[in-house]
């Protein structure tokens, strides 16, 4: 059984590699035990982007309590890096989603200008 951390019992250096800004953690999705992303596989990308502005909130749910902005994002190179995730069908402002592939749990990121996908560090689980 994997034990998660949940990004608000955290810090910055608990999950991020200082040398290269890699993820220290293995990337669970919130919900279920699907892994989203290995360790070591996506980069921090801190710049300033308002999640909430772009992206709606999940549901209520007093278990994840997520922040209305994103602290920051893990990005990956491409859509190969991932171990499982769901995109979705193209939105009316043309911005694509990113979910949960085994539980279409999301979003949990976003795909912007059809090359950046980011995750959102505080709408998924890591391993302890």
């Amino acid at each position: 059984m994997v034990e998660y951390l949940l990004y608000k019992d955290a810090s910055k250096d608990d999950l991020i590699e200082k040398e290269n800004k890699k993820n220290l953690r293995n990337i669970y999705c919130p919900v279920c035990n699907c892994i989203v992303l290995r360790k070591n596989t996506v980069i921090a990308n801190e710049s300033k982007d308002e999640f909430v502005a772009t992206v709606p909130l999940p549901g209520h749910n007093d278990k994840f309590n997520f922040a209305k902005e994103s602290p920051f994002f893990w990005e990956a190179a491409n859509q190969l890096i991932f171990e499982n995730v769901g995109v979705s069908k193209s939105a009316g402002d043309g911005k694509r989603y990113l979910s949960c592939a085994d539980c279409d749990f999301g979003p949990i990121g976003k795909i912007e200008n059809q090359t950046k996908y980011l995750i959102s560090a505080d709408r998924v689980r890591y391993n302890k």
